[in-house]
């Protein structure tokens, strides 16, 4: 099975969910809240030369 292409998961914790995801599932975080304007993370669900993106 391939990796998440894109889904957006709305939060009101965002580093109760950064402990979460990262424990249930291994994915690791990138603050994208620079480019976003808007605090904005991507979450990194595998390593870059698998097929799939990151979860926004």
């Amino acid at each position: 099975m391939g990796r998440l292409i894109h889904f957006e998961i709305h939060v009101d914790d965002m580093e109760r969910a950064k402990g979460f995801y990262g424990e249930v599932f291994g994915w690791t975080f990138q603050d994208w809240s620079e480019y976003a304007g808007t605090p904005y993370f991507g979450a990194v669900t595998g390593q870059e030369g698998e097929p799939g993106s990151m979860v926004r």
